[in-house]
């Protein structure tokens, strides 16, 4: 029995920093999210590619979740269905075209091409913020030539900028290589 308290003190002073750490942590993410959301254009980008996959997931999952209040009740059906198939994994800079996600995403996007226009897509799948104004500053590099989610009036063309890491595209995991014009 006197072995038995101290263990306990011990046990609840370890679970006690334990959560408090974890708390601090979950207080530094979110600042970071917040950080991040409060950015936009290609500070916004910048700041995005510096997050690790689960800071990314939490964003798109945080938006994604945001956004289907202005969806009806099938697109919000096909947006749980990609909350499903998307995890922190999915958001790796290593993740390629070629990855377990691939046929899952492809089959999700032949079905989002029957509920969702391109302008309703682009601005649901490829951009952080719902409702967009106008462009708050020139991006250099803006969109990925394979995936063109440009605005509906516009195509993204190659350019003479220099392509750089994730963050264009769907759910901003593809190369921005090009530009919006």
């Amino acid at each position: 029995m006197k072995y038995f308290i101290p263990l306990i003190i011990i046990v609840l002073t370890t679970f006690s920093c334990t959560n408090s750490e974890e708390i601090i942590l979950n207080e530094f993410e979110q600042n970071q999210i917040k950080t991040v959301l409060k950015l936009s254009g290609q500070s916004q980008k910048n700041a995005y590619i510096m997050l690790d996959s689960n800071l990314k997931h939490n964003i798109w999952v945080e938006t994604l979740n945001q956004n289907k209040s202005e969806l009806n009740k099938e697109q919000i059906i096909l947006v749980d269905k990609l909350l499903d198939i998307i995890e922190p994994a999915y958001f790796n800079q290593s993740n390629t075209t070629e990855s377990k996600y691939s046929e899952h995403i492809n089959n999700w996007l032949k079905e989002s091409s029957v509920l969702f226009d391109k302008e309703e897509f682009a601005v649901t799948f490829t951009n952080l913020r719902r409702h967009i104004e106008g462009q708050e500053e020139e991006e250099k590099c803006s969109c990925n030539t394979s995936e063109d989610y440009c605005w509906w009036s516009m195509n993204c063309t190659s350019s003479d900028c220099r392509s750089y890491a994730i963050g264009c595209g769907f759910l901003w995991n593809a190369e921005c290589n090009g530009m919006c014009n």
